[in-house]
């Protein structure tokens, strides 16, 4: 397993590229504190064990206290629960330290197991009505990965997309007697593998950050925003190579590119109207002239439009770069008549004349910032009233939203997409600015979608169909195509109680302090409300309180006709298996369906009502199924309708 390659009087040896090619599991370099590094050939069978395996053996290996050693990898150092085959990347050099690991790397708490769930038109190319675990994130889906990493990879884009049939009859399922409940599906939210910090999704690709530092991408590569270097597309997250060095903390997706901001503040960027298609920092590519600024560096926060970007330093500083079209970068030099600053790619200059900012947003052709004390400044396009001031024109320098006071409504956070500005003040309450869209999508009517989608009306405007849509007063409705409902100058109150929002084109979702998640906008994909297949939400409406779960929601983001959470839950044994029963029974396992109504649940815990409810739904969409599957196993009809009848009971007083 071992092969010294370097330390004090050891030669260097010719390593054989092709030789190491063969070697079947994962490679890595190891380093101890004497200059010692050694060469680990791991077989497959290690990829779900430990780190603190890891570490042992090679304490053994040079004689020293297993209890007084740890490992650090590029990024930091490693815990030792944590698995291999999440924390460390093939080939890289990890390095043996004395003394025990950092207070960071071990923890008494509970472990949680955060999960990432992706709905809607996903950037793989499927569609998927209900949230699903992102594929490819846990140990056994990585074997597959890689099974198939050799084959062509297939093109990925909305023109091209793969269209499940939505409305297909289930297949039919074998008849068998009840098999007893095996090992966990690697889809289910307990997999172990890559633990998900947060994710940022563009309008056909998806980008994540690890709890270890690692950045990993997905989806459409035509302009390199994968940041692997080259324009071939993945359906399954892999990790970005050239920052596996880096320890990233905020990732961040334009429509075409990407960014993640590191542990020490540096901004690194890829994609269209960026440095290349490979991760640069920006503060040292030619963007920044080769760091003739201080852009790029101690960065908090950055946002990208549909060809500028603004970055928020955590001093509160502000920069802009890219084409100033519309006057979207805020520059009091080019406000001039016939300015070459409005013309063409341009670099940064100067941070902005603002006051020390907390927050930032860019649209299509407008940004917006949010001053420490609470006070919103907007600028660029105000073609449709997204920046506050009426309807028209162009704002040429960042000024006052006068819409809110800042005594009255001060402002927490701002977010942007296209032709709107979604608010939220400290006080929990969420407004729109613009809004109603201009965006056509070409090739899309509603004739495109299923049956019972079709019926919705092209009129309407919020859930209940009511007219009044705009939470009263006159104003002018915008063109709604595609987009998010607005009002053209005038502020509307989208939802209270509000801790963020998450933007794309044409959906939004709001996630609240003690209210669950809602959504709005575009629905076609089920993107807004999974498992609603109404074509428009013109108000917030609440998601049904089952889909993840029951696990509490850390983030939510939004991107072309897909949708993620990021959501946390204690790893126990019955969390487990009512995630295990939730995703068999959402498949359409009838098997597993017939047995839990044999078994019966009678269980008051909220956990057990989830799975009634699915149950239930499972036995309606599938019940010639689910009675073959009970004849088969030699049960009278009888019971089963009285099975049938006590879990409604059951799932009717849970809801009482």
């Amino acid at each position: 397993m071992f092969d010294v390659i370097a330390g004090p009087g050891v030669p260097r040896p010719r390593l054989n590229g092709a030789g190491c090619a063969r070697r079947r599991g994962c490679v890595l370099f190891v380093r101890n504190d004497c200059g010692t590094c050694v060469r680990v050939a791991l077989p497959l069978s290690w990829e779900a064990a430990p780190v603190r395996k890891l570490s042992t053996l090679l304490a053994q290996r040079w004689a020293l206290p297993v209890e007084e050693v740890h490992l650090e990898s590029p990024r930091g150092p490693l815990a030792d629960g944590q698995l291999l085959h999440a924390a460390i990347v093939p080939r890289e050099t990890l390095y043996l330290k004395s003394g025990p690991a950092p207070a960071a790397a071990t923890s008494d708490e509970p472990p949680k197991r955060p999960q990432l769930w992706v709905w809607g038109r996903r950037v793989d190319g499927c569609v998927s009505l209900l949230p699903e675990p992102q594929p490819g994130l846990s140990v056994h889906q990585e074997r597959a990965r890689r099974a198939c990493a050799s084959s062509p990879p297939r093109r990925i884009g909305r023109r091209v997309l793969t269209r499940l049939t939505r409305l297909a009859e289930p297949a039919p399922c074998p008849v068998a007697p009840f098999p007893l409940l095996t090992s966990a599906d690697p889809h289910t939210p307990h997999a172990r593998g890559r633990q998900v910090q947060a994710v940022a999704l563009g309008a056909e690709h998806a980008l994540l950050v690890t709890r270890d530092g690692l950045a990993l991408s997905w989806g459409s590569n035509g302009s390199g925003q994968l940041g692997t270097g080259d324009e071939e597309p993945r359906s399954l997250p892999a990790v970005v190579r050239l920052l596996a060095a880096t320890r990233c903390v905020v990732p961040s997706c334009g429509a075409r590119c990407s960014g993640v901001v590191d542990a020490s503040g540096r901004l690194w960027t890829w994609g269209e109207h960026q440095p290349a298609n490979a991760p640069s920092s920006l503060h040292s590519s030619w963007i920044n002239r080769h760091g003739a600024t201080e852009c790029g560096l101690g960065v908090r926060e950055v946002a990208f439009g549909q060809a500028h970007a603004i970055l928020l330093t955590t001093a509160g500083a502000v920069w802009t770069w890219g084409y100033n079209t519309a006057y979207c970068l805020g520059w009091a030099a080019a406000a001039g008549p016939g300015s070459a600053l409005r013309h063409g790619f341009q670099k940064p200059r100067e941070p902005l004349q603002l006051p020390p900012a907390t927050a930032v947003a860019a649209g299509a052709l407008h940004s917006a910032a949010v001053a420490a004390e609470g006070l919103l400044y907007a600028w660029g396009d105000n073609s449709v009233g997204q920046c506050g001031c009426g309807g028209g024109g162009c704002i040429t320098l960042p000024a006052p939203v006068s819409a809110f006071d800042l005594t009255a409504e001060p402002v927490a956070r701002v977010r942007c997409v296209g032709g709107t500005t979604i608010v939220i003040t400290r006080a929990g309450r969420c407004y729109m600015l613009g809004g109603g869209s201009q965006v056509e999508v070409g090739g899309e009517s509603d004739d495109d979608m299923p049956s019972d989608a079709s019926d919705a009306s092209e009129n309407e405007m919020d859930p209940e169909g009511d007219t009044d849509w705009l939470g009263g007063g006159e104003a002018r409705a915008a063109p709604w195509r595609c987009g998010l409902p607005g009002a053209l100058g005038l502020k509307r109150l989208l939802a209270e109680d509000v801790a963020d929002v998450a933007t794309a084109q044409d959906h939004a979702l709001i996630i609240g302090h003690r209210r669950p998640v809602r959504g709005m906008g575009y629905n076609r994909y089920g993107q807004a409300l999974p498992g609603s297949r109404r074509l428009r939400l013109g108000a917030p409406v609440p998601f049904p309180l089952d889909l993840f779960n029951g696990a509490r929601l850390s983030q939510l983001a939004a991107g072309g006709g897909a949708s993620a959470a990021v959501s946390e839950g204690v790893e126990n044994l019955a969390a487990r298996c009512t995630a295990a029963l939730l995703s068999a029974l959402r498949s359409s396992d009838v098997v597993v369906c017939a047995q839990l109504l044999d078994w019966g649940l009678g269980c008051d815990t909220p956990e057990a009502k989830g799975v009634e409810r699915e149950c239930l739904r499972c036995v309606e969409a599938n019940r010639m199924h689910v009675e073959a599957v009970w004849r088969s196993a030699g049960l009278p009809a009888a019971r089963l309708d009285a099975a049938l009848e006590q879990m409604r009971d059951a799932a009717r007083d849970g809801a009482d």
